[in-house]
């Protein structure tokens, strides 16, 4: 894709500093697979669809930077980095606690604790790239069975080779609730209580008064990323042929009663808290 709209740079004598429009390149490169299968003939009928696609996409052109690696980390879609995916997910690599609970990270390759500076500097060779953030390996087998008017089809989706940031998780200064979504963040009873607790959990200790820049490193640290990769039973749906003799009921094409369900459950998943990555929280 070459001319993509984008933020793009423009003297300020102009009036502003920056316009969207025509700016950035990205090379995208792929394949889909369907195969189709009859499995069984007879009196029960069996057929299987398989869905494959692979997609992988670069940032090939674009000029306008971020300001720090926080927003890097927050706002990539907004002004991607050049030479990574378009949905990139970076953090901020992370030391463990210390042993008074505090999370630690590294500034210029050194141990540190200097939230502010970690979180402000401008450095992309000092944050963590784990992958993209959207499926490469993504697709579906559907299978669908047939016997005496009942038919029952049921649909598994995969997505291979991503990554996800929880969310709502417990930061370690979560003062003044904002919404009623805050009372229910996870991870509140791992946070580091006692010493030597940071040999066993990743969450940071309660402390007053809160530290914003402390917060924002601990939640775009590496410690909240997950790979995604999960398969899932996602609907499924059984029917039932009222019309057996299209003869005797002419006017009628067809009249079936079915239940359908969605959304039924993980099957497998690959990160080890059992988080649904499609709903990212504990």
């Amino acid at each position: 894709g070459a001319d993509l709209i984008a933020n793009n740079i423009i003297p300020s004598q102009t009036g502003i500093v920056q316009f969207k429009g025509n700016g950035a390149n990205l090379s995208t490169n792929g394949i889909v697979v369907m195969l189709n299968s009859n499995n069984l003939d007879g009196k029960i009928k069996w057929n299987t669809s398989l869905l494959y696609n692979f997609n992988r996409d670069k940032v090939t052109s674009y000029d306008v930077k971020q300001s720090s690696n926080l927003q890097t980390i927050l706002n990539n879609v907004q002004n991607p980095l050049v030479g990574y995916p378009y949905y990139a997910v970076f953090s901020f690599p992370s030391a463990g606690l210390d042993d008074t609970g505090n999370p630690r990270g590294y500034l210029n390759s050194e141990v540190s604790k200097d939230y502010a500076k970690i979180t402000t500097v401008f450095d992309s060779e000092q944050i963590k790239f784990h992958g993209s953030g959207s499926p490469k390996h993504f697709g579906s087998i559907i299978n669908t069975l047939n016997y005496s008017g009942f038919e029952l089809t049921f649909n598994i989706v995969y997505k291979f080779d991503y990554y996800f940031r929880r969310e709502m998780v417990f930061s370690g200064g979560n003062y003044g609730v904002a919404s009623a979504l805050e009372f229910g963040l996870g991870d509140y009873e791992k946070r580091w209580q006692k010493p030597g607790d940071e040999t066993t959990t990743k969450t940071p200790s309660l402390i007053y008064p809160n530290s914003a820049a402390r917060t924002n490193f601990f939640q775009y640290s590496e410690d909240l990323v997950e790979k995604g990769d999960h398969i899932r039973l996602q609907d499924a749906r059984l029917s039932y042929n009222l019309i057996k003799d299209k003869k005797k009921m002419a006017m009628l094409k067809g009249l079936n009663i079915f239940l359908y369900a969605r959304n039924l459950g993980i099957i497998g998943t690959h990160n080890q808290l059992n988080i649904d990555p499609d709903s990212r929280t504990t």
